[in-house]
């Protein structure tokens, strides 16, 4: 049970720092928590299950989810949300550092 309810307060709480981060490009509160709870929706479950399940909190295979998580948001907020390829990415990479660098404070 701690198991789910520490993924729904990490969930909900990524979706609160994105979001935030998502406006500040965005600048459009309903843009900015569409995309976030779109986005996290896909890949924070995985992020999740892998870390969990599969590589057992390991630094190194968080750093790489992170990494792949950072590319899948960014293809997405390109290619779905028509973001500029530039603009994508520099999203992606700000709401994943800093809701990365938040959740291991935390």
């Amino acid at each position: 049970m701690n198991l789910i309810i520490d993924f729904l307060v990490a969930f909900v709480l990524t979706i609160l720092i994105e979001s935030i981060i998502l406006f500040v490009f965005a600048k459009s509160a309903s843009v900015s928590i569409k995309y976030s709870v779109v986005l996290n929706s896909l890949t924070h479950p995985l992020f999740w299950f892998l870390m969990i399940f599969i590589f057992f909190e390991n630094f190194i295979a968080f750093l790489f989810l992170e990494f792949v998580v950072f590319i899948t948001e960014g293809f997405l907020l390109w290619k779905v949300f028509r973001f500029s390829f530039k603009k994508a990415f520099v999203i992606s990479f700000c709401t994943n550092f800093i809701s990365a660098m938040i959740g291991v404070i935390i």
